[in-house]
């Protein structure tokens, strides 16, 4: 992939992208995961690049590229990083930087979900309110709620 110039945002139909080249072998598309696009759209946009064919393809993004498909949005957002390099190198560089993508994420803990809850409900959101919004579940909602009640 050729970087010499800055990324381009951009709005693109995830059925046009090219997907074909991801190291994920299943991309555990959850309900919940299809919910939150199909309500809430791609929030996040996925990268690719231009290739000498034409098409863009997918760098990162995969999973929200196919439940973005599943939901059938027409437009996701996408950063285009450049053109598509060939060889080894550029296989490489693709590879390690998808696993670079995924492998160091890190998960919200339960500190940081018990105070969402209550910002939430702090900003007037009941319990059934907060569910429906973060796909939570009602009753964690409320113990946390109860919880901060308590102290």
């Amino acid at each position: 992939m050729n970087n010499g110039s800055t990324a381009e945002f951009a709005t693109v139909d995830p059925a046009d992208l090219l997907t074909d080249s991801n190291i994920r072998h299943d991309l555990r598309l959850t309900d919940a995961f299809r919910e939150s696009i199909a309500e809430q759209g791609v929030l996040t946009p996925i990268t690719v690049c231009r290739t000498a064919a034409g098409p863009l393809r997918v760098l990162t993004g995969h999973r929200r590229t196919a439940a973005a498909l599943e939901a059938g949005l027409t437009q996701i957002p996408a950063l285009i990083v450049g053109d598509e390099g060939d060889g080894t190198d550029a296989a490489v560089e693709r590879l390690v930087t998808q696993w670079s993508e995924n492998e160091h994420r890190a998960a919200i803990t339960n500190g940081e979900r018990l105070a969402l809850f209550e910002t939430l409900a702090d900003h007037g959101l009941t319990s059934t309110k907060i569910a429906r919004r973060t796909k939570a579940p009602r009753t964690e909602i409320e113990a946390a709620l109860t919880l901060r009640d308590t102290e």
